[in-house]
């Protein structure tokens, strides 16, 4: 397999594994008073479920990114 669909490919799963992990760190905390850590440079406000919402396009994002690479390198890079 070539470097850069190696690389490519990893990259996507890391966009997957970031934004599960924002998602549970999300998912764990109550609704109530939820903060998004970045939420002050943020033009508008976000609710948690505006947040989980994003988390899962994230996801969606990075496995659309990795069906891609598949689809454009083949099966064997």
């Amino acid at each position: 397999m070539d470097t850069y669909v190696l690389g490519y490919r990893l990259v996507a799963v890391g966009l997957v594994a970031y934004w599960a992990i924002r998602l549970v760190i999300a998912m764990r905390k109550p609704a109530e008073g939820f903060r998004v850590p970045e939420s002050e440079r943020l033009p508008i406000r976000l609710t948690r479920n505006r947040w989980l919402a994003i988390c899962v396009i994230g996801m969606t994002a990075g496995v659309g990114v990795l069906a891609f690479s598949y689809v454009y390198f083949g099966d064997n890079g």
